[in-house]
């Protein structure tokens, strides 16, 4: 009886055995099929990884490219830009943004137009009707290339334009305008029409270059010389305030200025011109 149950156990740890070992065979190629599994994944991150980083040695090359030509090209433009008759304007610069505003200001059709560009509108638009009423109106074309060359800095917010006549340009908040008194008055006043045509007591203002008449002899008197559409002379009693004034702006020959003059009367009754007030020791007074 207990050779019986001996042998039936031998027999069942046998088939248990049997099963582990069959178990553990499949285990193994399971892991064998896994193992291959992961080394072809290995290779193909590899080769992936490979292909990125060159990839990316592509891309900054593309890179450091695009940059060489956008360099060139920013070149090329530059320098067409500042090619007169190129037609083509890229302002780079403050004296290029002025030379844009000015060309497109000179280009406007009608004298109205230009008055929403100018300092102080609605008070200098009648003098801008008068003055071009007289004188005719006519836009202009002008090469921004050009134009760029001949722009001064005057002071930290006033451009000067070389051309004829000078054109001021203000820079404000609100962009770019044109000082259209200290462009377009100095020197057209007619003098001595005024003188004649006008009562003792009379003023006006004028844009003008002033001068000491150095050959003048008088034991009271100096005299100046303003020029205008027809200039004309302005007399200070010596060592006034006025005339100390006078003298030292026109020190060193003539000196642009916007000046108030009054006709006052000699004591035989003739008419002469008397300054009164230095309303700015330039053209601008911005």
């Amino acid at each position: 009886m207990a050779l019986g149950l001996a042998a039936q156990n031998k027999k069942e740890m046998q088939a248990i055995i049997a099963d582990l070992q069959t178990t553990v065979a499949n285990l193994q190629t399971t892991i064998q099929a896994l193992q291959t599994t992961i080394n072809a994944q290995s290779m193909t991150i590899e080769t992936l990884n490979g292909q990125l980083t060159d990839s990316k040695a592509a891309i900054r090359d593309l890179q450091q490219s695009v940059k060489a030509l956008t360099d060139k090209q920013a070149a090329l433009e530059t320098q067409l830009s500042q090619t007169p008759g190129s037609g083509v304007f890229v302002p780079r610069t403050a004296q290029d943004s002025v030379a844009a505003f000015f060309v497109q200001f000179r280009a406007l059709e009608n004298w109205e137009d230009l008055v929403p560009y100018v300092m102080e509108p609605e008070r200098v638009k009648p003098a801008m009707q008068k003055f071009y009423t007289k004188e005719g109106y006519g836009a202009k074309r002008y090469d921004p290339a050009d134009v760029a060359g001949k722009i001064k800095k005057a002071k930290n917010n006033i451009y000067t334009v070389n051309v004829h006549p000078n054109c001021y340009i203000i820079k404000t908040a609100e962009g770019y305008k044109v000082d259209w008194e200290a462009s377009y008055l100095p020197n057209t006043f007619d003098l001595q029409a005024f003188l004649n045509t006008q009562s003792v007591g009379s003023t006006t203002t004028v844009w003008a270059e002033v001068s000491i008449d150095t050959y003048y002899e008088n034991s009271w008197w100096n005299k100046f010389y303003i020029t205008g559409h027809d200039g004309d002379y302005c007399y200070t009693e010596k060592n006034t305030a006025m005339d100390k004034k006078l003298r030292t702006l026109c020190q060193d020959g003539r000196k642009k200025m916007v000046i108030k003059l009054k006709i006052d009367k000699n004591s035989d009754g003739s008419k002469y011109l008397a300054p009164i007030e230095i309303v700015c020791e330039d053209y601008s007074k911005y």
